[in-house]
Order: C-alpha cells, then sequence, then structure tokens
C-alpha cells in the first residue's frame, strides 16, 4: 500500500512507554533501578533475565505507576522472545485484570486472546477478545483504540466462537460488550456484528434494531454507511425518515472524492430536516471541515469546532475531531508566523507540512518551494516538497525531490514506498521493484512493505512472485485487508478461480461494505460463485 504503516515490535514497545513514563511527571528523574536494569537485559537479548528484574519490581511496587508496563514486559518477553504461549497467558491476563485502567490493558487482552486461539483454544480465546473490546472503551480518550483494531478484535470473536460452531455465542459475546461502558465508536462497530449475527442466526428483528441504533445514535461511526446499507432489513421492524440521514451519508461521498464545495449544502439540509442531536452534531462537523477545506479559514474553524465538541454530551463522541481542533490551532498559528516570517525556511517547511497532513495539496506547493529555494540542501523540506509534487501531478519534480532525499538517506523506508509509487503511476513498474524490493529487505516484519512488493510485481506482470508477496503480508498480519482483496485480483488474472474465491470471500467477511468491497462482489459474480 502506499501509506507506510508498519506495526512496531511489542518489547520495542515497552522499551519506549518506559523511556517515556520515565519523564513524564516526574522531570528528568531516571526509571527505579530494577525497571532500569530489565531494560537494559531485554535491550541485551537476555529475555529470561529480564524477566526476573521485571517481576522483582512487580513483587517491591505492585502499585507504582509503572507496574503496567513492567507485568506487560513480562507477558511479552514469555510470548515472543521465548515462545512460551503457556507462560504468556496468565501474565497477559494480569495485565488486564490487576491494571484494568491502564492504557495497555485492552492490548494484553488481546494479546491473550492471541496465545489462547493459536492453542486453538476458541471458547476462551472468545472471552479475551470480549474482555479486549470492554477494556478498550473504558480507557481515556487519548489511548482509545483505532477502527483497524477495533474491527480486527471484533473479528477475533466472531472467529473464535465461529471456530466452536456456537453463533449463539457471538450474540452474547457483542451483548457483553455492549452491556459494560463501552465508547461510542467501538460501540458502534459491536453494535453492526452484533446484527449481522443475529441475520446468520435467522432472527431479522433483532438485527434491524441493532442496524437502527447505528443510523439513529452513532452517524459518526465508520459502520454508519454500512448500516444505511441495512435499509431493507431496517424498514421490515422500524420507522426512520430517512430523508436527513441519506442527505448525510451523500457527504461521505463527497468527502471521499474531495469535492468539499458541495458538502455545506447537504449538511444545511440535514440540519433543517433533522432534530436528532447525534446527527445535527455530525452534519455541523463535516460543514466546518468543508469549508475550511475550500476556505482556509483556520482560526475560525477552530472556534466553531471548539464550541461543537464543548457542546457534545460524550467527550469520546468524536475523537478524530479532537484531534483536528488541535491541528488547526496549530495551522492557524504557524500561518501567522510564517506570514511574520517569509525567510525563515523552517516556518515556510512547517506550514507547508501541516497543510500536507489535511491534504491541501496545492496550498503546500508555495511555502514549501520557497522553504527549498531558501534551504535547498534541506532534505527533509525537499521529501515534504516531493510529497506535495506527486499529490499534484507533477511527476518529475516529485521524482527529482525523492531521489534528492534519498542520496542522503538511501535506507529510509517510507521514502523508498513513495518513490516506488511515484513511478508505477509514471507506468515505470521495472523501475520501481528495486525500490520496494528495498523496503522490503528493510522491513521484513512490515506487512505493508510485502503488499507494496506486490503491487509492483502484479505491474510488472510477474503473478506468482506478486501473489507470494501478498501472502507473506496476510501471514504477518491477517487483518491487512488490502492484501486479501488483491490476492484475489491476483489469482484472478492467474486463471486459479478456487483460491481467488476464497480470497474474496474472507474479504468480504473482513470489510462488508466500501468500493472494494463491491468490487469483491462483482469479481464472484464473475467466477459463479455466490
Amino acid at each position: 500500500m502506499r501509506v507506510h504503516s508498519g506495526r512496531s515490535h511489542p518489547c520495542v514497545i515497552v522499551l519506549l512507554i518506559l523511556a517515556a513514563c520515565s519523564s513524564a511527571g516526574a522531570g528528568d528523574a531516571p526509571l527505579p533501578g530494577l525497571l532500569d536494569q530489565a531494560a537494559a537485559f531485554e535491550r541485551a537479548g537476555q529475555p529470561e533475565v529480564a524477566i526476573e528484574a521485571y517481576a522483582s519490581f512487580l513483587a517491591e511496587k505492585p502499585q507504582d505507576r509503572l507496574a503496567p508496563v513492567a507485568a506487560y514486559a513480562v507477558a511479552n518477553l514469555r510470548c515472543l522472545a521465548l515462545h512460551d504461549t503457556t507462560g504468556a497467558i496468565p501474565a497477559y491476563a494480569r495485565v488486564s485484570r490487576d491494571y484494568p485502567t491502564s492504557e495497555l490493558a485492552a492490548e494484553a487482552a488481546r494479546r491473550r486472546a492471541e496465545c489462547l486461539q493459536a492453542r486453538k483454544q476458541w471458547a476462551n480465546a472468545g472471552e479475551a477478545y470480549a474482555e479486549a473490546l470492554t477494556l478498550a472503551g473504558q480507557g481515556p480518550v487519548a489511548s482509545a483504540p483505532s477502527p483497524e483494531w477495533i474491527n480486527e478484535v471484533s473479528l477475533g470473536v466472531a472467529d473464535c466462537y465461529t471456530q466452536t460452531g456456537d453463533q449463539r455465542r457471538v450474540v452474547e459475546a457483542y451483548k457483553q460488550v455492549l452491556a459494560g461502558p463501552i465508547a461510542p465508536q467501538p460501540a458502534a462497530t459491536a453494535l453492526f456484528r452484533l446484527g449481522d449475527a443475529y441475520e446468520k442466526l435467522g432472527e431479522p428483528q433483532p438485527a434491524a434494531d441493532c442496524y437502527a441504533r447505528i443510523v439513529a445514535e452513532y452517524p459518526f461511526a465508520g459502520v454508519f454507511d454500512a448500516a444505511v446499507g441495512k435499509r431493507a432489513v431496517i424498514d421490515r421492524y422500524r420507522s426512520l425518515d430517512w430523508a436527513p440521514y441519506l442527505i448525510y451519508r451523500r457527504t461521505s461521498t463527497d468527502f471521499a472524492r474531495r469535492d468539499y464545495a458541495a458538502a455545506p449544502a447537504r449538511c444545511d439540509s440535514v440540519l433543517a430536516l433533522s432534530r436528532n442531536a447525534p446527527l445535527r452534531a455530525c452534519a455541523a462537523y463535516r460543514k466546518i471541515v468543508a469549508q475550511v477545506q475550500t476556505q482556509g479559514d483556520f482560526r475560525s474553524a477552530y472556534r466553531h469546532l471548539g464550541a461543537l465538541l464543548d457542546s457534545l454530551p460524550d467527550p469520546r463522541t468524536m475523537p478524530n475531531a479532537r484531534r483536528q481542533l488541535e491541528q488547526y490551532e496549530q495551522v492557524a498559528a504557524t500561518e501567522e508566523r510564517a506570514a511574520a516570517n517569509p525567510d525563515d525556511a523552517a516556518s515556510q517547511s512547517a506550514l507547508g507540512s501541516l497543510y500536507l497532513q489535511l491534504g491541501l495539496m496545492p496550498r503546500a506547493l508555495a511555502p514549501l518551494e520557497r522553504a527549498v529555494a531558501l534551504a535547498p540542501e534541506d532534505a527533509d523540506t525537499r521529501l515534504l516538497y516531493g510529497y506535495a509534487c506527486n499529490a499534484s501531478g507533477r511527476a518529475e519534480a516529485a521524482l527529482e525531490a525523492f531521489r534528492f532525499y534519498l542520496e542522503r538517506n538511501p535506507d529510509d523506508a517510507g521514502t523508498l514506498n513513495q518513490i516506488g509509487y511515484a513511478l508505477l503511476q509514471q507506468g515505470e513498474a521495472e523501475q520501481a521493484l528495486p525500490y520496494f524490493r528495498r523496503y522490503a529487505e528493510l522491513a521484513p516484519d512490515d506487512p505493508n512493505a510485502h503488499d507494496s512488493l506486490a503491487e509492483g510485481l502484479l505491474n510488472a506482470g510477474q503473478l506468482e512472485e506478486s501473489a507470494a508477496e501478498y501472502t507473506k503480508a496476510l501471514d504477518l498480519n491477517p487483518a491487512f485487508t488490502n492484501s486479501r482483496f488483491m490476492l484475489g485480483e491476483v489469482y484472478r488474472r492467474m486463471g486459479s478461480n478456487e483460491p481467488a474465491i476464497a480470497a474474496y470471500r474472507r474479504f468480504l467477511e473482513q470489510v462488508p461494505e466500501g468500493n472494494q468491497a463491491d468490487a469483491a462482489r462483482a469479481a464472484l459474480e464473475t467466477l459463479g460463485a455466490k
């Protein structure tokens, strides 16, 4: 895939958390002695000794603020360094049992579920996945899991109980998750999967209730469009005024197409037609975002978005909006600084970088061009300029900027990936392959690296090699859905219909809605599969 999104090794994560916690709220104080020793043993590749040191720290200070990190480290070392799932299962359980409000609790429950799943203890694994979802809903806003994490864990619940042949347990698991203090975003995902489970049991009325709740209560959720797609089920048992919801859904298409000019009028229509508070909040939010994309008044957007978020009864409702609020404030301040210092390369580069993050490619070009002119040897600024050029259709300038950066940073995985895709856009698959191969060499445990190499091989007509790389990506992360879809595409081109059908079906289990889902269904129909 184009975006570089590797998954960090969990032991590395623990060391980073320890480093961060050592200074959080404690000045420059070093780690406590035993933890410092444990981390040193871990870095030195001595997991057994590290486990002993972490365990000693836990015995001495079970209520210390770093105790959850130490407990998590013990579990990770048993699982990943010693490959001892028998010992890792209770170690992960200790994290979620003794430190349920820790930011690590939900992830520990998920990893315990993975260990149980590997041992084919399906019912226990399903319960652990369900616990992970419940714990995720109890954490602070700042540590809320991503939609991808929620989707992966939700699939884990369903997969485990499906293995037991007990679809009723799938229903009970999601009901248990929803009965707890779960955050709005994962609650919507759990509701959708609960509705799907009811449908599979042949119980359409409770399924309709689930889908209708998503439409009425969670229009901000990623599964909203999929729930609207269940209108035929909903209409059999519930009466909804569909007009404002369908108009709001069209704004999703506007945003996907980056057609921000059309969105404000649609949002005004929603606000005029509906008294539903969640829907009105979402329409107001999208109107603010669309207007700032077209008008560029970040200071005004910051004020309006802040007022909207302050009015929400649950601060966890729109986590993306809260991050965007911080970004708007940062952009407004950086614009003022760049205007006051037009010959400061750092200010111009920072402004261009923020515009890039917001997808304002044409606007990013001007400050980045000025920054390059002011500091022509600054590789980082040249890289940002390459991104802006690439997104604005200036392919040759983008390639020149990427090559400039790689001459100075030859092993930068993200840039290797970007220049590979820039060359693919130019129809130069053979030239792209060395960059993708180098990316995969540098990041052999990153599924995205193999996904990118697979796409390069596909464009070069090397189908068998492409299928092998997509398979590697999925071996590393079965939830890497783009590779699943593309594996179906490759098999179909190879004329291997049965593997293609299997890949498309598995993809649709993971991603039931969206453009790729529609393409997968069309491919299955072409292949003669239901």
